[in-house]
């Protein structure tokens, strides 16, 4: 698709790679839950197996950029690294204000958020009372303050190749 958006004449791009989906806490509760003692984690407690795929997907991402950019001198193709920049936040969370990056706001490990019970239709997985204090909303999707976090490192140009802010990148080609 980048190609063909290529050759039709696009010049600015900004690519991103995926992020360690293994240390969310939905990857880390659902492992533990379904895996149990064949649950592998890492040393930083996140899900060996699921951060192993996103970094070779992450590798082939990268090269794949490379050639584009071989190909195609004119275009500015800025490959932004999420992968290390939600590392960054996970593993500093403490540090820059944030709860325990392995908990979430919203709903537990076995309710899921906003669930309500069949019978009374009382709201069972329900929010935290701060969500400014947590990395992730549900298990699986980051919070507002997560976002903004991760988007300003991402913005300022230091997780990107070549390091250069989005307000520069666009302006390169």
């Amino acid at each position: 698709m980048v190609q063909r958006l290529l050759e039709s004449g696009a010049k600015n791009f900004w690519i991103h790679n995926t992020g360690p989906h293994g240390c969310l806490p939905g990857s880390i509760n659902g492992c533990k839950m379904f895996f149990k003692e064949k649950c592998e984690l890492d040393e930083n407690g996140c899900v060996k197996r699921n951060n192993k795929q996103a970094v070779e997907f992450n590798k082939l991402l990268k090269e794949a950029v490379y050639k584009l950019r071989a190909k195609y001198p004119h275009a500015a193709i800025t490959y932004v690294d999420v992968h290390s920049s939600k590392n960054y936040l996970v593993f500093n969370a403490k540090k820059l204000g944030f709860t325990d990056p392995f908990s979430f706001c919203c709903g537990t490990p076995k309710i899921y958020c906003g669930t309500r019970n069949e019978t009374d239709n009382k709201l069972l997985g329900t929010a935290c009372s701060d969500p400014s204090k947590y990395i992730v909303w549900d298990g699986v999707h980051y919070t507002q303050a997560g976002n903004r976090f991760v988007a300003n490192l991402i913005m300022n140009g230091s997780f990107s190749d070549p390091p250069l802010p989005l307000s520069e990148a666009c302006h390169k080609a």
